[in-house]
This record gives structure tokens, C-alpha cells and sequence, in this order.
């Protein structure tokens, strides 16, 4: 069977499924103990309409590599495929030829914990923790510049912010490593790498306002990320959807040559007339997120307000 034949067999056997909790970024991952500087062996998982496709280069007991391929549905966050190892197809240089289907070494099984981690299980390995490879960016504030898109669907429309992230303040709070501004001096971001919020990257409307600023907490991979968005000083809470749409450099981010036209901040700053067809319920927002995060947001909000005062 060929790779497109194989792998329209799998999404006609899985058109059916229910939607899921969440889905595993695509691209390079990794087996985490293994990420120690080296050449290694490695993997990518690509998702579309909750088909994964799994390829896995690695190598054999007498040093030569090996290739897998795997494809199937993923449901309730666990993914289970055949490894097919094929060979004989063209080699650098060399003339035009079809690879065929070898043999298959047995499944893999990979349960995701979140978007970024989850534990692999591979025919003759034990179960063995995997996360998403980052390489293009760090954890520093430098990372956090560029233009930014943050989308909250709420029971009553659409909050959202789309701002250029330009400046590094020079300041950092209790448990951030560094905050960064926009040309403005309006709206503020930050990498958290202690307390509560550890691992998230949390930004705001500032001058904090009460009732009237966003908030918004999200993790990313690459320039797409997720998380929550809420309003200073309350405790409702709904998903936000990020997206990094140009570098620092300006480059953009997206699959196009660039949107024609001058797309900037003030084409989304009257973002709380958007609509949305998507409605929400806010019925819930301590099952979503723990309290003590909710206050940890407010209260970093607070304190980067405070030290923006004090810079002018």
C-alpha cells in the first residue's frame, strides 16, 4: 500500500470521532532524557482533523538508520499506530524510484499529558517521557518581541488585543525574567519561570484598569500558543488562542506571502465590538483554572503596573 493510500485509509476510518480535549503541537519532538546536546534519534507528530502522522528516523543495532512511519487517530489525547518501515526508494543522486513497505517492528502508543509533553511507548522500550523540541526560541525577553495576536471568545463576543511587541523595559517582576512593551507602552508581556505561574507567559493591558483591562496566560510552541484570557480584578475566565505573526525581524509568520495592506494595532483596538459565533459558558471557572493562579495573575498585572509608573 502506498503512504497516500494508507493514509486516506486512516482518516476515512476515523471521519466519526468526537472532538478532542486538545491537540499535540506539531513538529519536532523528542524523548526528554535524551536531549543532551548530541546527534540522536528523534521524531515528528503532524495533526490534522485528528489524524496524526508519525515519523520516526532512529537507528539500527548495527549503526545504520531506520525509518518509521505511523498514521491514525488520536482520541482522548492517545494515539495508536502501526510502524512501517519502508525501504529501497531513491537515494541522493540517484535516479527516480518508488520506496515499497518492509517490515513493521510492532505500534506506538503515545498518551500526551498536554499540547508539549506526553509518554511514548515503542516496541521492545519501555514507557518514556517525550516533549516538544524548541529551538527557535528561548525563555528570554527578546523572545517575546514581534507582532502578537490574542483572541478570548466570551459569552459576550470577542476580547482581543493585536499588538508589536518592541521594547525590553529593563525591569522584571517577583517571578518573571524580564517585561517587555509595545511602541505605546500599552500593553505588557512576560515570561514567568517561578511561583504558580511557572512555564507560562502572561500579558496585559496597561495601565492596569479594573473591569476594563485583559489579561491573557498561555504557553506556546513555536508562534502558535494557547491558554486564558480574563479581565483584571474578576474571576471568570475563557480560553485564549495566540498567535506570533511576525518575528522580531518582521518576518511573517504566516503560510502566505504577507496580507496586503498595513495590518496594525488600531485595526483591532475597538476588538470588543468583534463578534463571535462561538458562545461560552462561565458557569465554571474554578474547574478550569486554580484559584491561586487566578490571583497570581491580578496580582503580577498589579506589579507591572507599578513598575511602568516608576519608569517615567
Amino acid at each position: 500500500m502506498s503512504v497516500r493510500n494508507f493514509l486516506a485509509a486512516v482518516f476515512l476510518s476515523v471521519v466519526s470521532l468526537s472532538a478532542l480535549a486538545f491537540m499535540p503541537a506539531p513538529g519536532l519532538w523528542i524523548v526528554s532524557s535524551e536531549a543532551n546536546g548530541n546527534p540522536g534519534r528523534g521524531f515528528n507528530i503532524e495533526v490534522e482533523n485528528e489524524i496524526v502522522v508519525f515519523t520516526y528516523y532512529g537507528y539500527r543495532p548495527d549503526g545504520s538508520g531506520a525509518f518509521y512511519l505511523a498514521a491514525g487517530a488520536i482520541a482522548n489525547n492517545v494515539f495508536t499506530g502501526s510502524l512501517q518501515e519502508y525501504a529501497g526508494g531513491r537515494y541522493l543522486g540517484g535516479p527516480a524510484v518508488n520506496a515499497h513497505a518492509t517490515t513493521s517492528p510492532g505500534n506506538v502508543t503515545i498518551t500526551f499529558s498536554s499540547g508539549m509533553d506526553g509518554t511514548m511507548n515503542l516496541p521492545g522500550e519501555g514507557p518514556a517521557l517525550i516533549s516538544k523540541f524548541e529551538f527557535g526560541y528561548d525563555n528570554s525577553p527578546n523572545s517575546l518581541l514581534g507582532w502578537w495576536l490574542m483572541m478570548t471568545p466570551t459569552s459576550g463576543g470577542l476580547l482581543g488585543d493585536y499588538k508589536n511587541m518592541t521594547t525590553l523595559v529593563g525591569v522584571y517582576t517577583l517571578n518573571g525574567n524580564g517585561v517587555v512593551t509595545n511602541t505605546l507602552a500599552n500593553f505588557t508581556c512576560e515570561h514567568q519561570v517561578s511561583g504558580v505561574l511557572a512555564g507560562d507567559t502572561v500579558c496585559a493591558e496597561a495601565p492596569v484598569v479594573t473591569g476594563q483591562t485583559n489579561l491573557y496566560v498561555f504557553r506556546m510552541a513555536g508562534d502558535r500558543g494557547s491558554g486564558y484570557g480574563m479581565t483584571y480584578g474578576l474571576t471568570t475566565i475563557n480560553e485564549t488562542f495566540v498567535l506570533r505573526t511576525t518575528t522580531a525581524s518582521g518576518v511573517e509568520t504566516s503560510i502566505t506571502d504577507g496580507l496586503p495592506g498595513q495590518i496594525q494595532a488600531a485595526a483591532l483596538h475597538g476588538s470588543r465590538n468583534l463578534s463571535a459565533d462561538r458562545t461560552v459558558s462561565l458557569a465554571e471557572p474554578a474547574n478550569v483554572m486554580p484559584q491561586e493562579k487566578i490571583t497570581a495573575i491580578n496580582a503580577w498585572a498589579s506589579e507591572v503596573g507599578s513598575l511602568l509608573h516608576k519608569q517615567q
